[in-house]
């Protein structure tokens, strides 16, 4: 009997561990790629990278801008999150001629969320025409 409790406790006190592991462990993720307005780069488009979690408050990573032509890189640290939910947000005014900008998400497999420094394996999101009208799609005055 006394071994059961034993064996209880400290496989409690592993699972324990684990998790803390888990949890504090400092992660980064990276994402690559090229913004264009039909046939014209989109230069200076706001790319934000965000970890949203389903408690709380969602956590900006990083915040980048393209290059005259569209390209990005961003990257970001990821702390206290055992399953990340990272999606990177791109303000634009492709195509449209409203007040304030379009805004657009793009989710990131968790895959690409490594547990290092620096980023060992970037996403590379392509080369997306921003025309597309994106099924999720968002207004954004403040971002």
């Amino acid at each position: 009997m006394k071994s059961k409790s034993i064996n209880v406790i400290l496989t409690i006190l592993l699972v324990q561990a684990l998790l803390f592991d888990c949890i504090n462990a400092e992660q980064t993720v990276g994402v690559r790629g090229r913004l264009m307005c039909g046939t014209s780069a989109l230069a200076n488009t706001k790319i934000k990278l965000w970890n949203k979690h389903k408690i709380g408050s969602d956590q900006q990573l990083a915040s980048v801008s393209t290059d005259a032509k569209g390209n990005f890189e961003v990257t970001g640290r990821v702390t206290n999150s055992i399953l990340p939910n990272i999606v990177l947000k791109a303000y634009h005014d492709c195509s449209d001629g409203k007040p304030c900008q379009r805004k657009v998400y793009f989710g990131v497999p968790n895959k690409y969320v490594t547990k290092t420094d620096l980023v060992s394996k970037w996403f590379d999101l392509g080369t997306i025409n921003m025309q597309i009208q994106f099924p999720d799609e968002e207004r954004s005055c403040i971002n």
